[in-house]
């Protein structure tokens, strides 16, 4: 007899939520991981071991599928990890980090590229040892123009949390005009300069003595620099005159520049220009009187050191057409030989190197002083011989004893002017000595006379002074524009002179002139006797004017006064 029908009752699953699926999602992306690699494996190891061998390791995958399932797993989390966890942090700890930049070089500038270094303070980046190395170059923008492509091939260390880091980059100029403003900002500044590092995936960190890279990273900061106010604190220490040629003086001058800026530039050759505040005042289109060049100019922070070499053009109309400039140069050159300083502005032009420099250098206009040439005077003594002829006649010659101050042969051609009796000598015989001459017309050279001189016949032969010279008897109170003006009011003249003379003095020499100047005596005839017979000496201030050669450069015209040249008389 057949067992009694089992009723069966069919169990239907519940039905699993979406969450529940998704829960599971992980596990089932495993198993069909495994699933697939395991026939992967199989499939390469089928073509090399034999079957015995095959069906052993199918028997081993399949026991140990959970276990494999879990190595899987472990090392897809770490790889997801990598890949998106890690780099997330790091470019948050990049972004949240600090830089402020200590100190910034600029060398070797090229039309298309500078080299430049930075030092950089850096904070918050992160409890752990870092390297940076960029990839890619970063984008140097200021004032929204990417002026520069930055390179850094070495890596950068960078301690735990932060610290100083420096390092170099090859910058190639992306737009010229915006690097010429970015230049000129920094220059003429005297606050902070900003401008922007920016860098889209061009960082790779490194961790761990660089087992750990985490690539792709960008960096974006905006850090600032000071300015370097315009190099406004400019002073010129000396001027020597070493050179010249048949147009122009040649000086080397020392002058020290304060950069406050934390930047160093070297700027290749720099030139300058060089005029006085009084003509451009006059006339602001006026040329220069000078041309500065600084070869290799560098600044570096804090008090700069620079020599320059200066040309200064003949003040002839030969030379220099327009007059207000003659003039100029004629009384800087004036006052320069008397031991007076100029007031000067000194006005940037060009930068050989780089033409973005060029608009930075321009921008520079800075008011300083051109101090006088070592206080080595022209005229070392006057020696006056009287004979009873000459007192009756009121003419004596005078034999001067000339210094040259400069390096550079110098020989005297006409000296035309006069000498008044110095204050302090008036001052214990006032009432015997002679008031001051009437006022006079300084003559021009004849043709003959200059031609001999210079060697030229020529009507403007360059010895013709450039200027008329008509000194009044009253005291100027500015030698500039009365040179043969006495000294002061009042004084006493002692005699007055105008001589072509030729005298050679070589460089840093002193010479006798063996030619007398010959005298127009202006002191009283007793006065001159008393000073004969006592074999006495007499303080007189000179104001004259001298034409000269020097080395090559003829020179007309040229202001000079000096006090306290002492007049040794004897009978």
């Amino acid at each position: 007899m057949a067992p009694p029908a089992r009723s069966s009752t069919a169990v239907v699953a519940a039905p699993r939520s979406p969450w529940a699926v998704l829960a599971h999602a992980p596990s089932l992306v495993l198993s069909t991981l495994v699933d697939a690699a395991l026939r992967a494996i199989l499939a390469v190891l089928s073509a090399i071991l034999p079957a015995p061998w095959l069906a052993r390791l199918a028997v081993v995958f399949a026991t140990k599928r959970g276990a494999l399932t879990k190595t899987l797993g472990a090392v897809v989390a770490a790889m997801a990890t990598h890949k998106w966890v890690v780099p997330a942090v790091a470019q948050q700890l990049l972004d949240a980090s600090h830089m402020a930049i200590l100190a910034m070089t600029m060398q070797s500038p090229t039309p298309k590229s500078v080299q430049s270094g930075l030092t950089a303070q850096l904070r918050d980046t992160g409890p752990l040892p870092t390297v940076l190395k960029m990839t890619k170059p970063m984008h140097i923008l200021y004032k929204d123009r990417v002026v520069a492509l930055a390179s850094v091939p070495q890596p950068t260390s960078v301690p735990p949390n932060g610290g100083i880091v420096t390092m170099d980059a090859d910058m190639q100029i992306a737009d010229a005009d915006g690097m010429a403003q970015f230049c000129t900002d920094l220059v003429m500044a005297r606050d902070e300069v900003p401008f922007t590092m920016s860098g889209d995936g061009a960082i790779t960190i490194a961790l761990f003595n660089g087992h750990v890279l985490i690539p792709g990273l960008s960096l974006t900061k905006t850090v600032s620099l000071r300015g370097m106010a315009g190099l406004a604190d400019m002073t010129i220490e000396s001027v020597d005159l070493v050179d010249s040629t048949a147009t122009d003086l040649i000086m080397e001058c020392v002058c020290t520049v304060m950069n406050p800026a934390p930047v160093a530039m070297n700027s290749g050759t720099v030139r300058f220009t060089m005029t006085t505040p009084s003509l451009v005042a006059s006339d602001p289109d006026a040329p220069p009187i000078a041309h500065v060049a600084m070869p290799d100019m560098t600044l570096v922070p804090g008090v700069n050191r620079l020599s320059a070499r200066c040309s200064m053009p003949r003040p002839h109309p030969a030379t220099v057409a327009h007059h207000g400039a003659r003039q100029a140069g004629i009384r800087l050159l004036s006052r320069f030989l008397t031991n007076r300083s100029s007031p000067v502005l000194v006005r940037g032009d060009s930068a050989d190197a780089a033409p973005y420099l060029t608009p930075a250098i321009r921008a520079v206009q800075v008011a300083t002083v051109l101090p006088p040439m070592p206080p080595m005077p022209l005229l070392i003594q006057t020696t006056m011989q009287l004979s009873q002829v000459s007192l009756v006649a009121q003419i004596a010659p005078a034999k001067l004893t000339m210094c040259n101050p400069f390096a550079v042969p110098m020989t005297i051609t006409r000296m035309r002017g006069g000498a008044y009796v110095s204050r302090d000598a008036a001052g214990s015989s006032t009432t015997t000595l002679a008031s001051p001459p009437p006022a006079m017309s300084t003559r021009r050279a004849s043709s003959s006379a200059a031609s001999s001189s210079s060697g030229s016949s020529s009507g403007t032969d360059p010895l013709t002074p450039s200027i008329e010279l008509v000194p009044s008897a009253s005291a100027s109170t500015d030698d500039d524009e009365d040179p043969l003006a006495p000294p002061y009011a009042g004084a006493p003249c002692m005699g007055t002179f105008d001589a072509h003379v030729m005298l050679y003095v070589p460089g840093f020499a002193t010479v006798t002139c063996d030619e007398p100047v010959p005298m127009g005596l202006q002191l009283g005839l007793a006065q001159l006797r008393a000073l004969a017979s006592s074999g006495g000496s007499l303080k007189v201030d000179c104001r004259c004017v001298i034409d000269c050669r020097v080395g090559q450069c003829v020179l007309a015209g040229v202001p000079y006064r000096q006090d306290g040249v002492a007049v040794l008389v004897t009978l």
